[in-house]
Formats: C-alpha cells, structure tokens, sequence
C-alpha cells in the first residue's frame, strides 16, 4: 500500500530501506501561527549529514525485528544511539520537526491506512517510496535521546554530577539544548510514538489472529492524545474511519451515513449508545469519561446540539484519571480492576426510553455533595521549574485539610475502620493510584508507605512557604536578597531529591483538572471542576469509576458532568449498601 503525503522537494524520504529528511534546499516551513516559521535543509551549518541514512536503517532493523544484525558487530543499544544522535541534530537543524507538521499525519483516515497493510510505505513530494516502519525507528531512537536528557538533567538516576539547577545541557554528540526543550521532544515523541504503535498492535494482531480492538478503544486511542491533533473534513467522519479497524462493527451495527439527511448530533448519540449497550467486552460505560466541556461546534450548519453524555470525539480529549498511564494501549502492566466501583456488576443495564437524546441507566446512588470545587488543581507541579505553581499547591492541602476534618466531624460509618478515615487524607488526592518508582509508567493501588511521600511533599512545600516570597509579583525572583535567593535554589534541587516529595508530586498528575468535594454523608473525592453543591456521586455497573450527576427539574432526570474519585466505594462497596435505580441523562 503506498500513501502519498501532499508536498515538494526539501522534507522527504530517500532512496534505500532508510530515510533522510532533507537536501541541499532551504525550505520555509511555516510555524504554528506565532510567525516561527523554520528555515530547514543541510545548509544550515549545523554538521547534519543528511545523506548518509546507515545509522537510521540500523534503528529501523532493530525496531522492527526486535534485534540488531550480528553481522555488523554493534549491539542493539550502540545501533539505537547511533540513530539517536543523527536524530538529534536532525532535531536542533528543524528538519525533523518540519516533516512531522505536514498535514498528512493528523488525518484521521491515515490510521487506517497505516494499518491495513503489513507494507505500507508513505511518499513525500518527488522522493521514492520508503517504509513506514522508519516511524517506528524514529520514536525508537527519539526516546533514547529524551532518557539521556532526563538522566543528565537530574530528572533520573545517575545524573553525572549536572546540576539540576543548570539551563544547558550536552544530550548527545555534543549538541547542546535548552532545558525547556525537554518537554518538547516529549511531546513529538508522542506524536509519532501513538501512530506506530497502534499499527505494530493491529498487525500482532493480525499474525495471531485475533479480531482486533472494539470500536471504543480505537476512539479513545485516537482522540485522547494530547499531542496529536486528528483531523476530518466531515465531524462524522472522526467515527467512520476508524470503522474497517473496528472488530466490533458488525455488533455495533453502525453504518455511514452522508445522505446528508441525518444530522451529526443524531450520529453521535447513535454511536455513543451502540458502544454502551452493544459493546460485549470492558466498561463501556466508561465512555462517559470523554464527554467533556466545552464540546466542540458541529459542521452540519443546524442547531442541534449533542447532549450532555455523549462525546464528541475531539482532538485532545483527557483520559480520565484511571487511564492517565494509559493501560488501555497495551504498554503499561496496570491492572484492568485496580479500581471497581462497579464491584463484580460488570453487565450494563440500559432503561429502555423513546427520545433518542436521553440515556437511560440503572445504577447506585452515593450521596449528595455538599462541599465542592473552588481549589481546582491546576496540572502537574514542577516544584524545581515553576515555583509559583507551589502557591496554589499549598492552598490545595489546606483546602484537603478542611475538608477532612469535616468528613470525621460527620462520624457516619462510611469506612471500615477509625483508620482507614484517617488514610483519606492522602489517598484522596492521588486517586488511590500510584505510580512506581522507575519512571517506567506501571500503575498500582496505593500502600501505607505512600503516605511517608505525602508528607516529605507537605514538608517541603511547608519549608517555601517559610520562605515567605511574594511569587505573585513580576521579577519577583530578581526582587529578593542574594540570601533569600541562595535559599530559594537549595529547596528547588531538594525538591528533585527522594525526600523532597517528587514522588508524590509525580502521583498527583493524574488528578490535573479536578477538585475536591466532600459529600453529605463525609465521603472525600477528587470530580470535575464543574461541579457544585447539590450535584450527586453515582455507580454505574459497566463502569469502574464514579461519575457526577446534576438533577433536573425533572424526577430522575440529570445531566451528565464528569468522572470522579470517591474515597471508601472504589471497590464496589456502595453496591452492597445501597439500592439500583434509574437515571435518565439528557
């Protein structure tokens, strides 16, 4: 299969099984809006040979065979970091950016086309035919260079001495980068990283004869990233090119449409309840978690507008905090029922209604929440790069500490034990999920030694705010005394070190988003910002995790606003103190 991505001389592919990502042209490649565009091509007097592609086949081999040749005599690592360090000065010189903005690799379609077929090659301009597999090769090597950064920077073990203070650091070969350029590769690593791995998953499964993944997954997987953007010309089209990947599309019994007589808002409510009524393995209902605010505007010109429940399918949509390592890909060894608050009612029980905008479910309701929202957490805290951000993070723990004390004030036996309470206060914020310490993105449910990280956090967030600095104020770093300054840096490289609180801080990244509530009963819980008084927790079987409800004026009415954590039911204890009900989403 040959796809052709749109474009002329200057970013391609050349001759051979390898790949090059320029020639002797410079070609203006245009930014991201900001009028950044980037000047690309070996001329650059960056030292890119980019002609010779050797050490990019030999990344390609070791990709795609999973070993190096022996007949060369270097090691699958020693082929990797050859790869690594061409990319790397590909990376500085912008070429390798450049290709990946094309358009061709943020339409949707091309999932499919990637991975139909066990040889498919892609085609830049005027350039020969080359594998797609060398995507494969490149995230490879990219990841490689990314662990070097992070191992040199402080950020991993073994930093060789490099302070974690220093703006400059040599990755490879002698190119020296910026430290918030860190991020940055990240993100395109993501961004290629996805596109392979999903083909290399279809085609083992293909090899093994499986079906291949349900049309939920495949959704989730595409439109979750928040470092790809995937795009259609028609809205519709976000669900029907991923159909001939689907295994569950004769189930599903979804079929385009471009009669142009049903609306768009009328396609996604049908897909949305095919996948949670006919979907026949996983929790389908988890589909509520990507039914996020504000939704997008639909394309077909009407008025219509989806209902509160049903996703639309957008680019980067948030995986929800029980995905946040995203188990769902297969690169992470998370176990499936860590979290259960569905206990073992796994069987979705929709109630059948007449209007096709409005959801009908049987589930468990918690409680009522009384306190919420108004501390939001705002993303991951980089304690050792953004110090004003830990402002806000020591107003989220006072908040956490306020709350906590009115759940015990409430006294209602919602726990099992005096001390199982007590362990909210630092199982609540991380979701009751932690993450393990060798940075390889394995999650577990929490243990009592956790709580000694929640407190090196507390303590260390403690020891700024003796510090008493006024981060609110322009300059404010360059506004104190040589002292207070020389203190500032001592708690920023604690900060990276073991018993500085990193590791909690690390857990905390999954809750980004959220806020705390505390329900009528005492139940602690982390749920959508939206939220607020008055809104309800809920269980549904077919779902993992809690989800918050609004009542209407309507009897068992609500609209949908947001997954949630809801501290002491996680593993499906309200099923067994409660009752089923109904509940009507519009």
């Amino acid at each position: 299969m040959v796809k052709e991505m749109s474009g002329g001389s200057g970013i391609g592919v050349g001759a051979g099984t390898g790949t090059t990502f320029g020639d002797d042209k410079v070609v203006d490649i245009p930014g991201d809006g900001d009028g950044d565009g980037v000047q690309v091509g070996s001329d650059m007097g960056v030292g890119v040979g980019v002609v010779n592609t050797e050490a990019l086949d030999g990344a390609a081999v070791v990709c795609t065979t999973n070993k190096a040749d022996a007949s060369t005599g270097k090691t699958t690592m020693g082929i990797v970091e050859e790869g690594a360090t061409r990319l790397v000065r590909l990376w500085v010189s912008g070429e390798l950016r450049a290709l990946f903005r094309r358009p061709w690799f943020t339409r949707v379609w091309v999932v499919q086309e990637a991975c139909q077929c066990a040889d498919t090659v892609f085609v830049c301009g005027m350039k020969p035919p080359v594998s797609y597999d060398i995507v494969g090769a490149i995230a490879l090597c990219m990841i490689h260079a990314v662990r070097e950064v992070l191992r040199k920077s402080g950020y991993a073990a073994d930093w060789d001495g490099v302070s974690p203070l220093s703006t400059d650091i040599e990755l490879l070969a002698g190119v020296m980068i910026t430290r918030d350029v860190i991020p940055v590769m990240g993100l395109f690593i993501q961004q290629i990283a996805q596109s392979h791995a999903t083909r290399e998953r279809r085609l083992q499964q293909i090899m093994e004869g499986e079906g291949g993944d349900n049309l939920f997954r495949l959704l989730t997987d595409t439109y979750t990233d928040r470092f790809l953007s995937r795009e259609t010309k028609l809205h519709r089209d976000r669900v029907y090119a991923l159909l001939g990947l689907a295994a569950d599309v004769g189930d599903l019994e979804i079929k385009p449409d471009y009669s142009g007589q049903t609306g768009t808002a009328q396609i996604l409510i049908e897909v949305a309840k095919a996948i949670i009524g006919k979907t026949k393995d996983g929790y389908p209902v988890e589909l509520l978690s990507y039914s996020q605010f504000p939704k997008t505007i639909l394309d077909d010109g009407s008025h219509d507008k989806l209902p509160s429940w049903v996703p639309d399918w957008r680019s980067g949509l948030r995986y929800a905090f029980y995905y946040y390592t995203n188990p769902q890909k297969g690169n992470t060894g998370t176990n499936k029922k860590m979290l259960m608050a569905c206990g073992p009612h796994r069987s979705v029980e929709m109630v059948p209604n007449r209007t096709a905008g409005i959801l009908g479910l049987r589930g468990y309701l918690v409680d009522t929440i009384e306190v919420a929202g108004g501390m939001v957490y705002r993303g991951r805290f980089n304690l050792a790069t953004n110090l004003q951000v830990c402002d806000h993070h020591i107003a989220f723990f006072e908040k956490l500490d306020r709350l906590w004390e009115l759940s015990k004030q409430k006294d209602e036996p919602i726990y099992e034990t005096p001390a199982r309470r007590e362990e909210a206060l630092w199982r609540v914020p991380v979701g009751d999920i932690a993450s393990d310490w060798q940075m390889t993105m394995l999650q577990h449910r929490t243990k009592t030694d956790l709580v000694l990280e929640y407190h090196r956090l507390r303590r260390s967030l403690e020891q700024l705010q003796a510090l008493e600095i006024d981060m609110t104020a322009p300059g404010w770093m360059d506004c104190m005394d040589e002292d207070k300054k020389k203190k500032v840096l001592e708690w920023t490289a604690h900060s990276l070190e073991a018993d500085g609180g990193k590791h909690y801080d690390d857990c905390l990244a999954k809750m980004a988003g959220k806020s705390l509530y505390l329900t009528k009963k005492g139940y602690m819980g982390m749920g959508p910002h939206e939220m607020k008084s008055g809104d309800v927790v809920t269980v549904f079987p077919g779902a993992r995790i809690p989800f918050v409800l609004r009542p209407t004026a309507e009897e068992d009415t609500f609209t949908y606003i947001g997954d949630a954590y809801c501290d002491g039911i996680m593993d499906g204890e309200i099923t067994l103190r409660e009752e089923k009900r109904d509940f009507f989403l519009v």
